[in-house]
């Protein structure tokens, strides 16, 4: 028995997988409506997003059209519920000046505290003009995550696990059946 289990041991730790990072999966749909508080801005746009909690990162995707007038900043705020307003935590370097236009880019320098905030659903993304400098329009981060898929190590480990059970089991059983006639 000893043996059989020093013998599942080190195969489990031989198909052990390695650490990934974790990362996680943002959209979410800007509107002046969604600011706090609401403007009447015509505008609207949209984005994906994904952090990445091990590098501390966060790429962004979005796009936006209809600004009263240019775009001056966009800007990643952290950590409070829908309908408030919360600090800066990433402006969007390089953000484009127009009224209509796309920007996609990771970024970097998050903190503990700012991705515990994100994954918690208190972040939104705001695009500040002229005309509005405290947000034209805005969207709150909406986790897209769906349920989690085991990795092909987690599915080997599960039928290794399954096929120890059932011989250990079967040969309880045959131990048991024998009979002395003698």
């Amino acid at each position: 028995m000893k043996r059989a289990l020093a013998t599942i041991a080190l195969l489990a730790a031989a198909l052990a997988g390695t650490a990934h990072a974790a990362t996680f999966n943002f959209y979410g749909t800007m509107s002046g409506e969604n600011e706090a508080p609401a403007n009447a801005s015509a505008a609207t746009g949209d984005f994906t997003a994904i952090l990445d909690d091990v590098a501390n990162s966060f790429f962004v995707d979005l796009s936006y059209s209809g600004l009263s007038t240019n775009a001056s900043i966009g800007i990643l705020h952290c950590c409070a519920p829908a309908g408030a307003n919360a600090v800066s935590i990433l402006n969007f370097t390089g953000f484009p000046s127009a009224t209509s236009g796309t920007y996609s880019s990771t970024l970097f320098g998050l903190t503990e505290a700012d991705i515990t905030g994100i994954k918690s659903g208190l972040s939104y993304i705001n695009i500040h003009t002229v005309a509005l400098p405290q947000g034209e329009i805005r969207g709150q981060l909406i986790s897209s995550a769906g349920a989690a898929i085991p990795e092909p190590v987690t599915w080997v480990m599960i039928v290794v696990g399954f096929g120890v059970l059932g011989s250990s089991l079967r040969r309880k059983q045959r131990q048991k059946l024998r009979f002395n006639f003698g």
